[in-house]
Parts: structure tokens; sequence; C-alpha cells
């Protein structure tokens, strides 16, 4: 293991440390599931179904993911039912999607229900470890406009999320989150930190915990990790692509 992935294992655990210690909500609960099923989109897109009955006709269900696994691991994914409000006490059935864009790597979802678990292998066909790509370099801003902070993409289908961001075809997914490592990068300079490049991926809304401005992030530097931005999880939401950077030919 490498200095660069050590350091994105570590942040990871402490990610997982940190959220371990957030009180639970009461409004939200496990629920239980009847059947779970993957689906295979494309060579780099997979869904995963979960059906049964929810306890009230007004109860949201989501499946909610934890920590991306390492390689031939378990996914766990929690079957989670929210009410807002007064509940209708009806059983009414649900059906429930989570899409993952990169299909391997990993065995399968372990799903989690209030008193059941399943683990749903993903096909057959989609067995194979993420497609590497030449490291792409991207540069985004945010609210503030002016500052530039570079990322560097190793994963094909992150490179081509990107990418397609820039011409205007993906508009849901287009802002970034990753895990902060305390380190500067040569291809990111002005910063005293830098974006683990195998833990960046794309978002569309995210919680505010890990929301905060480059300048911000830079000006706390010391605290992330705790107080700010716990398990150094970094989601700006303002946060967008400007351009690819390229490199200088020589």
């Amino acid at each position: 293991m490498t200095y660069v992935e050590t350091q994105e294992a570590t942040a990871q655990e402490a990610a997982r440390a940190a959220f371990e210690q957030l009180p639970p909500a009461t409004s939200c609960r496990l629920i239980d599931f009847e059947t779970a099923e993957v689906i295979l989109l494309s060579p780099v897109s997979l869904v995963l179904v979960v059906e049964g009955e929810k306890p009230y006709a007004n109860m949201r269900v989501e499946l909610v993911p934890g920590p991306p696994p390492t390689e031939q691991e378990w996914w766990d994914v929690e079957v989670v039912g929210c009410l807002s409000g007064i509940g209708l006490p009806v059983l009414t059935p649900y059906s429930a999607t989570l899409e993952v864009l990169g299909s391997g790597g990993f065995k399968g979802f372990r799903v989690i229900g209030a008193t059941k678990t399943a683990e749903v292998p993903v096909p057959a066909e989609a067995q194979q470890t993420k497609k590497e790509a030449k490291p792409a370099l991207f540069r985004f801003t945010d609210i503030n406009e002016e500052p530039r902070f570079v990322i560097q993409l190793v994963e094909l289908e992150k490179v081509e999320h990107a990418r397609r961001i820039l011409r205007g075809e993906e508009t849901l997914r287009v802002h970034i989150q990753g895990l902060i490592v305390k380190e500067p990068a040569a291809y990111n300079p002005g910063w005293s930190y830098h974006l683990a490049p195998k833990s960046i991926d794309f978002f569309e809304v995210a919680i505010e915990v890990c929301d905060a401005t480059i300048d911000y992030v830079e000006e706390h530097l010391d605290e992330v990790g705790g107080s700010t931005l716990p398990g150094s999880h970094w989601c700006p939401w303002t946060s967008r692509l400007v351009d690819e950077v390229v490199p200088e030919q020589h």
C-alpha cells in the first residue's frame, strides 16, 4: 500500500468513527424489506432495487449506503424509512433504488433492514476491478469564484463523468466531494492540502456538515477531521468544475 493509499484508508476510518459518534435521527428508522436485486445498466453502472412494505403510506424510503468498501468486500446499504409530520398507518408497498457509477471492485451489497440482512452479489459480468485511467487533472471553483483547486482522477468512469460535466451533458451530479489529505500536491499549487484521488466522487446534494469553501478549509486546516469536516470528508456545495488541466508538453 502506497503512502497516499494509507492516508486515504486512515481518513476513511476516521470518517466512519466520527460519523458513529453523531446522535441518531428521531424521524428515521431502519425498516424491513422483502426482495433485493442488482441490475446491471451498463459496463460502468448498476442499480440496487429493494422492495417491501412500509408501515406508513406517507413514509419516504431510501437506500443509504455506508462508506465504499475495499475491493472484494460487501457494501453496506441500510433501508431507511423517514416520516415528516403525522404518519398515516397504512401498509403500503415501496420500491427504493440506489444507482452506482462504477460496477466493479466489490462483491455486492449487504442490504440491512430492521430485522433482516441480505447479501446481494453484483452480476458476474460486473465482477471486475474498476478500470484505471491515465491520471487526469481537473480544476474547480466555488461560490467565491476566484479560488481554483485542482483534483486528480484515476478511475476511468470518474474521468468520463467529469468530462461529461464540462460538456454540459451531466447536470445533476456536478459537485465534488472526497477525503482531505493535509499535504500539498505538486499538481495543486497554492494549497496546503489536496483530495485523495481514489476518494473523489460527484454528488447532487449532501449533508451540511461536510460543506466548506476552498479558502475556509485552508484557513482551518488544523481543525479538519475534528470539529471542522468530521472524518476529513469535504463536499463543497457550490463546487463546480471549470476546466481540465492539460499538462505542458516539454
